[in-house]
């Protein structure tokens, strides 16, 4: 059996960190647009683990004809398997403004363990801007990453909001990877 983690990391503001769009809205939407995404795909069989990375494109509200986007950083360590029963792994996603050269990166850390029909997990990274994670089964295309149609069943894990402001967050919450500060834990059956 094979499933797709997907990690998001979104603005919730219509605007933040000085005039630059942000994705406007509150709440988990795994069709919605995002600062950062990550994929990572893992056959609970094999043990093998895929890994994507991608970003929504970003501009200056002034300025909605200058878009750009990026390829955010993905790694991913797998920490213990058994061949159908457990499979524990931690991914990391990594990426920053591409319209502002320096800026730091949003960074996520993602805390996976499938064990017997169950997953469980933590977010940790920086608490800014929001996260949200999702499970869907399958691997999805390459398409399927850009658009993230809302047809895909995927079953919400996690949902991060951060308490920053959309000026305040981006300029005191991204400096450093904040690798040990915890976010959020999840735990589910699977049900997709």
């Amino acid at each position: 059996m094979t499933y797709t983690v997907i990690v998001k990391r979104y603005a919730p503001f219509t605007t933040f960190g000085g005039g630059y769009h942000g994705d406007g809205r509150n709440s988990a939407k795994l069709a919605g647009s995002a600062r950062t995404w990550g994929f990572i795909t893992f056959d609970l069989e094999t043990g093998v683990i895929k890994k994507s990375a991608l970003s929504s494109p970003t501009w200056k509200t002034a300025k909605p004809e200058e878009k750009k986007t990026q390829t955010p950083r993905i790694t991913v360590t797998t920490r213990s398997f058994q061949a159908g029963k457990e499979l524990n792994f931690t991914a990391h996603t990594e990426g920053s403004n591409p319209m502002v050269k320096g800026s730091p990166d949003i960074d996520t850390f993602i805390d996976i363990r499938y064990r017997s029909g169950k997953i469980d997990g933590c977010l940790r990274g920086d608490d800014f801007p929001n996260a949200e994670v999702f499970l869907v089964q399958g691997e999805l295309t390459a398409s399927q990453q850009k658009t993230s149609p809302a047809c895909i069943d995927a079953q919400e894990l996690c949902h991060f909001q951060t308490k920053w402001g959309p000026n305040r967050g981006p300029f005191t919450r991204l400096f450093g990877a904040h690798a040990k500060q915890f976010l959020k834990a999840f735990n589910a059956d699977i049900c997709i």
